[in-house]
């Protein structure tokens, strides 16, 4: 006893800084995600039991975009198909919007009913204004919406 009278201070110290430890390591339990759950959570679902193959996607895609694209490729993300266009440098803004619908439509019915689609067209002419242009249909919907400030 003479010693923690003696220490006070130090003693004192050392149980504020045990204390810390303890109330730490119960913190980072309590708001750890003990689960291991996916990044998305419950509503990737509904994805297991529709397939998007991209490389057929991509192929149906270069043959309906042909006359107006460069490079067409699809990635899947999550709940989100994801097509990236890169037109020929003399198409414009206007033409490569007109080419959405096509897009969608590649798409069974059945994937759109599950899947958002995100189509991003890019020019291969680097200095041309118009582009990029994005569009997108949330799964379930008729109309793509367009980027606002092109």
């Amino acid at each position: 006893m003479k010693f923690f009278k003696k220490h006070k201070n130090i003693t004192l110290l050392l149980i504020v800084i045990v204390l810390f430890i303890f109330v730490y390591f119960y913190m980072t339990k309590i708001m750890k995600n003990v689960d291991n759950k996916a990044i998305y959570g419950d509503r990737l679902k509904v994805v297991e039991n529709v397939n998007v193959n991209t490389n057929d996607a991509t192929k149906v895609l270069k043959e309906k975009l042909g006359d107006i694209a460069d490079n067409v490729t699809v990635r899947v993300q999550g709940r989100i198909i994801e097509v990236m266009v890169t037109c020929k440098a003399e198409v414009s803004r206007d033409q490569a919007k007109t080419t959405g619908q096509a897009v969608i439509e590649s798409f069974d019915g059945e994937i759109r009913k599950v899947y958002d689609i995100q189509i991003m067209y890019s020019s291969a002419n680097k200095e041309n204004a118009q582009f990029p242009i994005i569009g997108y249909l949330h799964y379930g919907k008729d109309t793509i919406s367009w980027t606002k400030d092109r």
